[in-house]
């Protein structure tokens, strides 16, 4: 089982990370609200920016050896959440208009 999804990175050079949970397919949305929120500052920064993303999807879990993964494709099915580094956007939305949405029961809500 599990809750799985990916949030892929695509960087203004053309190149494309994804960013695995085994477990938290239906936060990742809001996860990346929070890095983003947290990590504002570093809007310009891709790397810093990729890896407070990052940081932020595995924070309690850090040293654990399952439940996250880094590849160049897609891993499993599920969640799948698209950040465009270049125009600063979510799944389409303006990075200042998405951290603005409001949480709701099983994702945002623009």
């Amino acid at each position: 089982m599990g809750d799985r999804g990916n949030v892929v990175l695509s960087y203004e050079q053309g190149g494309k990370i994804y960013f695995y949970t085994h477990w938290q397919g239906s936060n990742l949305r809001e996860i990346v609200r929070q890095a983003l929120i947290r990590g504002k500052s570093r809007w310009d920064d891709e790397p810093y920016l990729s890896r407070i993303i990052l940081s932020e999807m595995v924070k309690d879990n850090v040293l654990e050896e399952t439940g996250y993964g880094i590849a160049p494709y897609e891993m499993d099915s599920g969640a799948l959440v698209k950040i465009n580094l270049k125009e600063r956007s979510v799944d389409g939305i303006k990075f200042a208009d998405y951290i603005l949405s409001e949480r709701t029961e099983g994702g945002l809500n623009g």
